[in-house]
C-alpha cells in the first residue's frame, strides 16, 4: 500500500531558480527561490513551518555533445 502525504512539496531545480509547489490537502502554493544558500534555507524554513512531510525533487540538465 502506498503512503499518501497530506502536506508535500514538488521542487523543480534550475540553474538560478528553484520552483516549489507546496500542497496542503486541496490547497497549493507555488513559490520561486534563488539558488543561493540563503534562499534555499528560506525555502526550507517555509516548508518546515508549513509542516511538510515529504519533498520530491526533479532536475533537468542539458547535455552537449
Amino acid at each position: 500500500m502506498d503512503k499518501i502525504y497530506d502536506k508535500c512539496c514538488g521542487i523543480d531545480v534550475h540553474k538560478k531558480i528553484i520552483v516549489a509547489c507546496f500542497r496542503k490537502g486541496n490547497k497549493q502554493e507555488i513559490r520561486k527561490f534563488g539558488a543561493t544558500t540563503r534562499k534555499l534555507l528560506e525555502m526550507a524554513d517555509w516548508l518546515k513551518e508549513g509542516g511538510c512531510e515529504m519533498v520530491a525533487m526533479e532536475s533537468w540538465h542539458r547535455c552537449y555533445h
